[in-house]
């Protein structure tokens, strides 16, 4: 296997798994409240963990394709697509699972309050 290939192989498990550290971390520390951005991370973690994988392929054939490997380096790669990948994933949780959630939670209600009338 050539170095690309193995990196973004690499760059799919540690990238999230260094996410979910830095939050545990964050949560497990009671003396420090976790900032806005912490919050909606784990907010949109499973956004993340459904979108990571196909975010830093096709960032990462993107990347190859622009020749930026021989321009830029492994490191530069490492940190741009983590920033695309909390990226695709904020916007997968902001247009599309809160408003799902929340549709979903409306008419949950309404179902119930009808149930619960008699």
């Amino acid at each position: 296997m050539n170095g690309e290939v193995e990196g973004i192989q690499v760059l799919r498990g540690v990238a999230p798994a260094s996410v979910v550290l830095f939050h545990i971390w964050g949560v497990v520390r009671k003396d420090r409240a976790l900032t806005p951005f912490w919050l909606l991370l784990g907010d949109a973690s499973y956004s993340l963990y459904l979108s990571h994988a196909h975010t830093a392929t096709a960032f990462g054939m993107a990347w190859a394709r622009l020749g930026l490997q021989h321009r830029l380096g492994n490191p530069v790669l490492v940190a741009a697509t983590v920033i695309s990948c909390i990226a695709v994933a904020f916007a997968g949780y902001l247009l599309f699972e809160r408003p799902v959630m929340g549709f979903s939670r409306s008419l949950c209600r309404g179902l119930l309050r009808g149930v619960f009338r008699e």
